[in-house]
């Protein structure tokens, strides 16, 4: 047998074994300095929950996350663009108040608010039957946002359900695998294709050089406790999110001239019935 090899070969196994010890033993520390990212936290953060019937099927991140913020600007498509997409320039347009700019096209309309919000909808009679299958619905929207050149390469689906004759898809905003809120794109559709479109969208301008650091995901959760409205429901996902509410962050003084602003990080929780909730504390 050769010695010296054998203990070359044990040398090096215990050098790999010291290495892993010593990356869990890091990881333990860094949870420590944050002691609501110990491990006994999250179980207790998780039991309180569950003491108001709020249950968790997403797993609780248990790591320090920091986000750049980002400057974002709502997304803006003019009436003659909307016409010549969705009408191939035949729809009539009406300015029917300062705010609001319809266009009609048969049985088709469009609705523009405040320039930045874009409610389409189709007023054929209904096919009934049952609703199309989750890959049939993907389809039918794929080729609508195709046919009037909405690129969904920043798209992605965090909500479906079937009711009736009518399928549900919700859509969101994402940059570099995290998403953006509050930016949609909700679609209905039957056997027959997409019968409405609400499209609220933001596009990023640029990435900011500093990092923001999000207080723990459990202190997050920890919000919903005194908030009895959400008792009694499933939280399905949590995820880090950018997060950009004139409205709600008091950008302005005239809400409706709000066109770009600051995405901070945050947290986002979706709850079973498709209900998103932006918890932004630090």
């Amino acid at each position: 047998m050769d010695w010296s090899k054998s203990k070359n070969v044990l040398i090096f196994a215990l050098l790999i074994t010291n290495i892993i010890l010593l990356f869990f033993v890091y990881r333990d520390q860094r949870a420590i300095g944050d002691g609501t990212l110990t491990r006994s936290f999250v179980q207790d953060t998780i039991k309180m929950l569950e003491e108001k019937d709020i249950h968790i099927d997403a797993k609780i991140p248990r790591r320090n996350i920091k986000l750049n913020s980002l400057s974002v600007e709502f997304e803006k498509k003019t009436p003659e663009e909307l016409n010549q997409g969705f009408f191939d320039n035949k729809g009539t347009v009406l300015r029917v108040a300062k705010d609001l700019i319809k266009m009609d096209y048969k049985n088709e309309s469009i609705s523009i608010v405040n320039n930045r919000r874009i409610l389409y909808e189709n007023r054929r009679k209904s096919p009934g039957g049952k609703a199309p299958s989750k890959e049939e619905s993907l389809n039918m929207v794929q080729e609508f946002l195709r046919t009037r050149d909405y690129p969904d390469g920043d798209m992605i689906l965090t909500f479906y359900k079937k009711e009736k004759d009518q399928a549900f898809l919700e859509y969101s905003k994402t940059y570099e695998e995290v998403l953006v809120e509050s930016s949609y794109t909700n679609f209905v559709v039957d056997k027959d294709g997409v019968r409405s479109m609400d499209r609220l969208w933001l596009n990023v301008i640029e990435i900011s050089n500093n990092d923001i650091a999000l207080a723990s995901a459990p202190k997050a959760l920890l919000s919903f406790l005194d908030q009895p409205k959400y008792y009694h429901r499933r939280i399905e996902t949590l995820d880090p999110c950018y997060y950009f509410n004139p409205e709600e962050q008091g950008y302005v003084e005239d809400l409706t001239k709000a066109r770009q602003g600051r995405a901070i990080p945050a947290w986002r929780v979706q709850f079973q019935d498709g209900e998103k909730v932006v918890i932004d504390i630090y």
